[in-house]
């Protein structure tokens, strides 16, 4: 799914979830005649308690290889993936929007 510039989303990880692996027969396709130069990894977080003392000790492993898989994997999002939320609102609504024809 492209989300302009070129970009593609891929997999969404969050702290506390069990993580998850690709299938042993399917896996994501980058480099060579993907399309896909770079891949980013980016992590977000809140303390919305404001504690003091929390400690990240997330990870994440990836595994690359030459020998391709026999099925590429793609994700499916539902939903907006991009909010412009007005900082300060103690609540924020999204409604529906329309494709465009």
């Amino acid at each position: 799914m492209g989300l302009g510039g070129g970009r593609v989303f891929y997999i969404l990880w969050a702290p506390g979830s069990k993580g998850g692996a690709t299938p042993p027969l399917a896996g994501f396709a980058f480099g060579g005649d993907s399309g896909i130069s770079w891949i980013s990894l980016q992590t977000h977080y809140t303390n919305a308690g404001l504690e003091e003392g929390l400690v990240d000790s997330s990870g994440f492993r990836m595994h690359t290889t030459t020998a391709l898989r026999p099925y590429d994997m793609g994700v499916l999002v539902l939903g907006s993936l991009l909010f412009s939320i007005p900082p300060g609102n103690s609540s924020f609504s999204t409604g529906p929007s329309l494709c465009p024809k």
